[in-house]
């Protein structure tokens, strides 16, 4: 009885059309999750106008526009893949992943030997105009990497050992990071990934052996 119930209900989800099936799966959106990030959206973008103001080349509000723009577009991004269904345990999903974080690595190379100069850190890679800063897209690969690794591997959690492997690569991007040097950017990674480790359950006896 189960198993029809569950063929009727992927039946009548697959009925809904892509509209349906979306909305259908807006219903589990965690509201209390939503409403702090747009919030943390919105503050940034008010400290963004008032310090911004007097170096703004022609509207005063360019800066905080530009900011808003990204903004909107990465909560537009965020809310997509919400919706998506994607199965994370899938080795596609897996090798995609690792191959993000890998690439990541190596632009975070490029930047250090190839990059240019800017306030102060040799971070930034230039396309023409457009400039990118790996670090802070490293900021998100590595967040879901280590997530993934620690959902699905257990005894990351059980041992010093089975941290090993995040905290390699955690000095890697960090040593990277700071040879530009970006002091910031490579303490706030290293903030949160040992801030994701704890929450993910990790002995709290492992952080006072790493201080």
């Amino acid at each position: 009885m189960e198993a029809i119930d569950t063929h009727q209900h992927n039946g009548g989800e697959k009925n809904l059309g892509l509209m349906g099936r979306i909305k259908n799966k807006f219903r589990y959106l965690d509201l209390w999750l939503l409403i702090p990030i747009i919030a943390i959206m919105i503050f940034g973008d008010a400290m963004v106008y008032t310090a911004s103001t007097n170096m703004a080349i022609g509207s005063a509000s360019s800066f905080l526009i530009k900011q808003a723009v990204f903004g909107l577009m990465s909560l537009i991004i965020m809310l997509v893949i919400f919706a998506l269904k994607i199965n994370w345990q899938s080795k596609f999903v897996i090798r995609s992943i690792l191959a993000v974080n890998v690439i990541l690595l190596i632009s975070l190379a490029y930047a250090l030997l190839f990059g240019q100069v800017t306030s102060g850190a040799k971070g930034w890679i230039y396309i023409g105009s457009f400039g990118i800063q790996p670090s802070e897209f490293t900021k998100l690969g590595l967040l879901i990497f280590v997530s993934k690794y620690l959902a699905y591997n257990e005894k990351a959690t059980k041992s010093f050992k089975g941290i090993l492997p995040i905290l390699g690569i955690l000095m890697l991007v960090f040593g990277l990071i700071m040879l530009q040097p970006d002091f910031g950017t490579g303490t706030i990674i290293v903030m949160s990934i040992i801030g994701l480790l704890f929450v993910g359950g990790v002995d709290f006896k492992y952080f006072i052996r790493l201080g």
